[in-house]
């Protein structure tokens, strides 16, 4: 068993959560690391483009550009 499941496993047994504690959440701060995974994954797939083909992404750039 993972690290992390065996940590909310144990949370778990000492704690029982109900639907509104799952609930509270900021949505601020969700929306944030939200955006910032997307960020994160769109620059990602850009690194995999640009690897797989690199004259094809750049022609694209510049198209872009111009």
């Amino acid at each position: 068993m993972a690290l992390s499941k065996r940590a909310c496993a144990i949370a778990t047994k000492l704690h029982s959560f109900t639907a509104s504690d799952l609930a509270q959440v900021d949505i601020v701060t969700w929306l944030e690391l939200r955006s910032q995974l997307q960020k994160h994954h769109k620059a990602r797939i850009e690194q995999y483009r640009f690897r797989r083909d690199p004259k094809a992404y750049l022609a694209n750039l510049e198209s872009r550009l111009l």
